[in-house]
């Protein structure tokens, strides 16, 4: 499913992140999620959109950055990866209001034109109405400058990052088969990076007992996920446990 539209992604961009490539080269010319997804839906690809006039580009509802970087008049797109990594630190949604069903736009915080900086750090995401706010000098409401858009920036990025976190540990203590989909080394890091001390788990002394086990050590060397039933209502798996040894090691 594509992460914008939650539509079959087609020709995904690699490594896969579930974002559609049109939809991403869309969005690299300046362009809303919301507008990348319509013209995609349309029929549009990157590729047509390069061979249109400029008259006809603006009748599709394109504002004039983004017809220029299109025909190639303004700046080039951010590199994939970094759009990529910016959308999914800030959860596809708006760093200031933070309304996740608005579409959102790719920002250059400090101007490209002045600092030709495509990195991560001097992008933010925001949605069309506080993208335009960005943009307006207000002498009624507070403006939004470089040194608030980073603070907002910042802040939302480590909600994020911390409900992120708070998801994947919540969902690894369910006892069903999903453990099989989590990067299991991934998760430990995490767990320390939130002070998870592992003596206080549930089911830490069986995991630890398990490490001198003979049918344990077999298991870890066995290429297949097995689950272990070491008593009613507790269940292990060999990946976690092997996770577990290298931390007592």
């Amino acid at each position: 499913m594509s992460r914008i539209d939650r539509e079959e992604p087609g020709t995904s961009v690699q490594p896969d992140s579930g974002i559609n490539r049109t939809d991403l080269a869309f969005i690299g010319y300046g362009m809303s999620t919301t507008q990348a997804v319509k013209l995609r839906k349309d029929g549009y690809t990157a590729t047509k959109l390069k061979q249109m006039q400029r008259a006809d580009l603006k009748r599709l509802g394109l504002n004039k950055l983004v017809v220029d970087n299109i025909l190639g008049d303004g700046r080039p797109p951010p590199p994939a990866k970094n759009l990529i990594e910016v959308l999914f630190a800030n959860a596809f949604t708006c760093c200031v209001c933070r309304r996740p069903k608005r579409g959102v736009i790719v920002h250059h915080i400090n101007k490209w034109a002045e600092t030709r900086d495509h990195r991560v750090a001097n992008l933010s995401v925001l949605c069309t109405l506080d993208h335009a706010k960005v943009h307006t000098k207000s002498e009624l409401t507070q403006n939004i400058d470089v040194a608030m858009l980073r603070g907002l920036k910042k802040q939302w990025e480590a909600e994020v990052a911390e409900m992120g976190t708070k998801a994947i540990l919540d969902q690894s203590r369910e006892n069903h088969s999903a453990w099989v989909y989590f990067n299991h080394q991934r998760l430990f890091e995490l767990a320390a990076q939130q002070g998870v001390v592992f003596k206080d788990l549930d089911g830490y002394d069986t995991a630890r007992a398990l490490d001198s086990a003979l049918f344990f050590a077999r298991a870890v060397d066995s290429p297949r996920v097995r689950r272990i039933d070491l008593r009613r209502d507790t269940f292990f798996d060999i990946p976690v446990l092997a996770c577990f040894r290298r931390q007592w090691a």
